[in-house]
């Protein structure tokens, strides 16, 4: 179900708490507003958040310093340090602005000094996009009918490389 209805860089849109959609561009959904580049306040903190949904799959999260040379390799100890917490809070006030200071984050998993995305309430079209194929190719042998389906629907998802 999508609106035009347009908040502060913010525009109607779609289904699970958080949505992302990858394919073709990156483009986030929160409890169905489209969030725009002015949501993300800073481009260092969407780049952290693009940086977690790509590691998703690892099923390992990174470790801060690990996370400060890729996003700030120009940055001292100190201001690396400084640059990913500020990174880091703009995309948990993002991600949840009604969230209790003090209390976690039900989206970015913080484990010790290693930091990922919880998957939890999380729908990515990259994700639901090799499901399809996978359903795809394993009904494809005896049910055509549904592989073609699901093909179809894979289709639909695309948008354009990751």
């Amino acid at each position: 179900m999508s609106s035009s209805k347009t908040l502060g860089g913010v525009q109607a849109e779609t289904e699970a708490p958080l949505r992302i959609q990858t394919l073709g561009g990156f483009h986030v959904w929160l409890n169905g507003l489209k969030l725009g580049p002015a949501a993300w306040g800073r481009e260092k903190a969407l780049h952290l958040f693009q940086l977690f949904v790509t590691i998703r799959q690892s099923g390992v999260h990174l470790h801060k310093e690990q996370i400060i040379d890729r996003l700030w390799p120009e940055a001292d100890l100190e201001g690396g340090d400084r640059d990913f917490k500020v990174a880091l809070l703009t995309i948990n006030k993002t991600l949840e602005p009604e969230r209790k200071p003090r209390t976690e984050p039900h989206f970015i998993h913080r484990h010790g000094l290693t930091y990922g995305l919880n998957l939890e309430g999380v729908s990515i079209d990259a994700d639901e996009f090799e499901h399809l194929i996978a359903v795809g190719n394993q009904a494809k042998p005896s049910d055509e009918r549904t592989a073609i389906a699901c093909y179809q629907q894979a289709l639909a998802l695309y948008k354009g490389d990751y």
